[in-house]
C-alpha cells in the first residue's frame, strides 16, 4: 500500500504568508493590542466604585511598546489610593476592607475571550493580505 500527497497548495500558501510585509504584521500587532488595552480599560472602569469619580477617571493605558520579542501595553491607575481599593487595606486596629479587584477581574474576564478575538482578527487580516 502506498500513499501519495500533493503539497503544492500548502507550498503556495506558505509563499503567500512569507510575502506579507513585516510592517503590516507589526501594525496588526499594535492595533490589536491597542484594541485589547482599550477593552481592558473599559472593563476596569466598569468595575471601579464611583464616589467622586477620581479613581474611575484615573485609568490610563501606555503606548504599545516592544518587549522581549513581543509587544506590551500597560494599564494603570496613578491615583494614590488605587492599589488600596484594588487589593484591600487595613481599617483600624483589627479590621480589613476587602479589595474590589477592578483591574484583576477585568483581566480575568478579558482573557476568557482573548484567543477567540485574536483568531477572528487574524483571520480577517490574513484574508485581506492573501487575496
Amino acid at each position: 500500500m502506498s500513499f501519495k500527497a500533493n503539497f503544492k497548495a500548502f507550498q503556495k500558501y506558505a509563499e503567500q504568508l512569507a510575502s506579507i510585509d513585516e510592517k503590516a504584521i507589526e501594525q496588526f500587532c499594535v492595533d490589536f493590542l491597542n484594541a485589547t488595552g482599550g477593552e481592558l480599560l473599559r472593563k476596569a472602569r466598569q468595575g471601579t466604585p464611583v464616589d467622586k469619580g477620581t479613581l474611575n477617571k484615573g485609568w490610563k493605558a501606555s503606548a504599545v511598546e516592544t518587549a522581549g520579542g513581543g509587544y506590551e501595553i500597560t494599564i494603570f491607575n496613578p491615583v494614590n489610593y488605587a492599589r488600596y481599593v484594588e487589593y484591600g487595606h487595613r481599617a483600624g486596629k483589627d479590621g480589613w476592607v476587602k479589595g474590589k479587584f477592578m483591574l484583576t477581574d477585568a483581566e480575568i474576564e478579558l482573557k476568557k475571550g482573548f484567543e477567540k478575538a485574536l483568531e477572528t482578527k487574524l483571520r480577517r487580516f490574513l484574508k485581506e493580505k492573501l487575496q
